[in-house]
């Protein structure tokens, strides 16, 4: 690896290191003091041990925002634009756009 990488690697591995030990100290801590405060095994498992639902409205958003902005891609690339380009910009932009749009049309407020 070259070394002038080194610096991009440790940093942010440091950082997730520190972030996740942080997460442990302060879920146990918790967790020890709603045992002491006499919750129910139930309302702890909820907190700590079932995985949240997916948000599958999120997701969907994504998706649209991928595709469209892969699709801008795509014809920034077989028009011949660089990523100087003024125009390179806007099809993003409209892209994204769109997108957004088009989410927004096809959201179902249940």
């Amino acid at each position: 690896m070259p070394p002038e990488l080194l610096p991009v690697v440790i940093f942010p591995a440091l950082f997730a290191a520190i972030a996740y030990i942080t997460k442990v100290i302060s879920d146990n801590r918790t967790r020890r003091r709603l045992i002491a405060s006499g919750a129910t095994t139930d309302a702890i498992e909820a907190l700590f041990v079932k995985a949240p639902l997916p948000d599958y409205e999120t997701a969907r958003r994504n998706g649209y925002v991928g595709l469209a902005v892969g699709l801008a891609f795509l014809i920034i690339a077989l028009a011949g634009l660089g990523p100087a380009s003024p125009l390179s910009y806007a099809l993003l932009a409209l892209a994204y756009g769109a997108a957004q749009v088009l989410f927004s049309r096809t959201r179902t407020d249940s």
